[in-house]
């Protein structure tokens, strides 16, 4: 037991230490979910791909599913959300091994959902302008990216986005954790 254990131990302790990411032209592949604060809270998931322009800077694009209950009048209602995102990171903090810190701005768009609210808020005699709507929206964005292994990390996001073009929601921090799997 003790030789399987000193076996492991010599394998994965080289994958921990030596030095992960950030070279020009490494591409990654990022699952992730996680949950709206606020007012409105809800989960989200997605998938993206990022692309490492530099040592410093990531650009990454992805597809995001955002469900989230309101309260309209009277009544709860799923509202959901169909984005795609593009964003562009810059590493801040590092210790150049395995854990960096990015921070970043971007923009998303897509496909806001009221579904069965648009019957129920036009009535028993309640006129609203509430409608499912196509939106774009500014963000800026937090990311740590710790790598475990040397073509995988764990990520925890941060976003804050502002939507002006929403009826029902305007803005909206999102927290969620991941993985990264490096391609090269």
């Amino acid at each position: 037991m003790k030789k399987l254990f000193l076996l492991l131990f010599t394998l994965l302790l080289p994958m921990v230490m030596m030095g992960q990411r950030h070279s020009k032209g490494i591409g990654g592949i990022d699952v992730f979910g996680g949950f709206s604060l606020g007012k409105y809270t809800g989960w989200n998931t997605g998938i993206g791909y990022s692309h490492y322009m530099t040592s410093s800077d990531i650009f990454r694009i992805t597809g995001e599913y955002t469900q989230y209950k309101r309260k309209i009048y009277t009544r709860e209602f799923d509202i959901l959300n169909y984005m795609a995102e593009i964003e562009y990171l810059h590493m801040v903090v590092s210790n150049h091994n395995n854990l960096y810190i990015n921070l970043g701005i971007g923009v998303k768009g897509g496909y806001e959902d009221i579904g069965k609210a648009k019957d129920y808020v036009n009535s028993d005699g309640r006129v609203s302008d509430i409608k499912s709507r196509f939106m774009a929206i500014p963000l800026v964005a937090g990311e740590a990216e710790f790598f475990a292994f040397s073509k995988t990390a764990f990520l925890l996001q941060v976003k804050e986005c502002y939507s002006p073009m929403s009826d029902l929601r305007k803005w909206n921090t999102t927290i969620g954790i991941g993985i990264r799997q490096l391609i090269f």
